[in-house]
């Protein structure tokens, strides 16, 4: 990808900004594919994500991507199930609830580039 961060340590918090998150996020099914056993949830739900991430973040949002894109949410939510049984995992936090309603945001403001969830970035500048 052009333009990725590269991190040396995962494991600090040296980073707080949005685009840091993402590119961890491009690189992390790579990475877990090598430590995580064949047949870990983990890898398909992060896939997941990462899918509906990049085509919600497209520049043109069709009919027809939207009805891809639903159906990538729905994959997503599907193992975010399975993660939660087999890691004990919750994930009922905002940004998560989030996805549920981008398609809709999508549909009454245009495309997802046009705003931001991001912390400190946009309406969130004090936080940082």
């Amino acid at each position: 990808w052009r333009n990725l961060k590269h991190i040396n340590d995962l494991t600090t918090k040296d980073f707080t900004d949005g685009q840091t998150h993402l590119d961890i996020l491009k690189c992390i099914v790579y990475i877990l594919c090598e430590i995580l056993p064949p047949k870990s949830t983990l890898i398909p739900c992060i896939r997941a994500l990462l899918k509906c991430r990049m085509l919600l973040g497209l520049r043109v949002m069709t009919t027809s991507r939207q009805l891809v894109v639903q159906q990538c949410i729905e994959d997503y939510e599907k193992w975010c199930k399975r993660v939660s049984e087999d890691y004990d995992k919750n994930f009922k936090f905002p940004k998560q609830h989030y996805l549920i309603h981008a398609l809709d945001d999508v549909r009454l403001k245009g495309v997802l580039r046009n705003g931001t969830t991001r912390t400190g970035e946009g309406i969130h500048q004090e936080v940082k």
